[in-house]
């Protein structure tokens, strides 16, 4: 299993954003990674937010709150909420990048021009 922290691949830019960076500790290796990209449709965003809401699904099976003397730690259910609040801003981030096909129209003429301008304006 490989690590790779390349910005120029879609499995470089997924570790960005999840914050996977550190070969030592790594989250992901980069078949695993490539495999959750491959799965939606090749988008390293929706990719990266398929990865935080496997971890905070991880993180919500081990939850407990650890308390030592006075000192307690952030519960697994807190840190898989963060988690999840990241993945959809990233998924709101894929949407706004998703590209729209519209139909092409012949503009044979100016009287077709104004046909079409019409037609937007009104929202046909």
């Amino acid at each position: 299993m490989s690590f790779t922290y390349d910005l120029t691949t879609d499995v470089g830019k997924a570790r960005l954003l999840i914050g996977d960076g550190s070969p030592d500790e790594p989250l992901f290796t980069d078949e695993e990674l490539a495999a959750l990209i491959s799965m939606v449709n090749d988008d390293p965003l929706m990719g990266a937010a398929v990865a935080l809401e496997r971890v905070a699904g991880d993180q919500a099976l081990s939850a407990r709150a650890v308390r030592i003397l006075d000192l307690q730690v952030e519960s697994g259910t807190t840190v898989a909420a963060t988690l999840l609040k990241r993945a959809d801003s990233i998924k709101a981030l894929a949407a706004e990048n998703e590209v729209l096909i519209d139909i092409a129209e012949p503009i044979l003429n100016q009287t077709t021009y104004e046909q079409l301008l019409l037609k937007r304006v009104a929202g046909w």
